[in-house]
């Protein structure tokens, strides 16, 4: 069953459309392909990163990606040329992974948003118990991701994620 996210004036996002947006991302990454599972990423070992869509109202949705310290610290010893990146560059990595992410939703999404300024941070990524589209997935090489668009209580109708409980 496929779930989807529909903001005020906006097309439908579902979590296969997350799953292809994730998919590009980690085949652009790494070069290799990942596989949806029904298993969240274990939040002591991840990385998040959020990027919010705004419109002329105010924050429409809010797109957080999740992954796990090993594959997020691949990508930083490549960006930076570093063999133990340091915190504040996997910040970077991170938060540069969820403007990629929320300018691909903000495509499928066809409104009218730009995107803020990207937070990241290292621990489980701050969902909370708002409704979203969620996505899990796991690459060839055991690495997990996750993406969400996440409802931000801006008066849009969202459907949970097939994979949420």
């Amino acid at each position: 069953m496929t779930s989807s996210f529909t903001p005020s004036g906006g097309l439908a996002i579902t979590s296969d459309d997350l799953l292809v947006v994730l998919a590009d991302l980690w085949e652009a990454t790494f070069g290799c392909t990942i596989a949806e599972t029904d298993q969240p990423l274990d939040p002591a070992t991840g990385w998040w990163a959020a990027v919010d869509l705004l419109d002329d109202e105010g924050v429409v949705a809010e797109v957080v990606m999740a992954v796990d310290e090993p594959a997020l610290a691949a990508v930083a010893r490549v960006t930076f040329g570093v063999d133990r990146p340091e915190p504040d560059q996997m910040t970077d990595v991170a938060a540069e992974a969820a403007n990629i992410m929320g300018g691909n939703v903000k495509g499928i999404l066809s409104m009218r948003t730009r995107l803020s300024w990207p937070r990241a941070g290292r621990g489980p990524a701050p969902l909370g118990s708002r409704p979203r589209t969620s996505v899990y997935a796991i690459d060839d090489r055991g690495r997990r991701m996750e993406a969400h668009v996440v409802d931000t209580g801006a008066g849009v109708d969202t459907g949970s994620s097939r994979n949420e409980k």
